[in-house]
């Protein structure tokens, strides 16, 4: 028995195929931010980067489904100050939701990815 498996012997084990993410293409900036900071847990990393003429914004995310998780790259395009690392989020202002994007991560009424 190999320690911390049931298998008897290294030929029995196999590797799970490794699932390539689903792209998701995120409406506009205010979904992107309600999907990357109000439906995760735990603060977020997003990747931004030129694609052609367009900045894009991207995090990766997991789906949890009855057979396992499903992988997610959620992404949308977005003109914003590339000097403000950090997008803020809340959802429980008097006039709905807020998102900015900000130099500081400081707010404790927001929640914060760095991007």
């Amino acid at each position: 028995m190999i320690p911390g498996t049931d298998r008897e012997d290294e030929g029995e084990m196999t590797m799970e195929p490794i699932k390539p993410p689903m792209p998701v293409h995120v409406r506009d900036i205010q979904n992107f931010a309600r999907l990357s900071l109000a439906l995760t847990e735990g603060s977020q990393m997003i990747w931004s980067f030129k694609h052609k003429s367009s900045s894009i914004l991207a995090f990766f995310t997991a789906y949890m489904y009855w057979d396992g998780e499903i992988p997610i790259l959620a992404y949308t395009e977005a003109d914003f100050d590339r000097s403000k690392p950090f997008l803020a989020y809340k959802s429980d202002s008097p006039k709905g939701e807020e998102w900015q994007f900000c130099d500081e991560a400081d707010d404790t009424r927001f929640k914060y990815a760095s991007v």
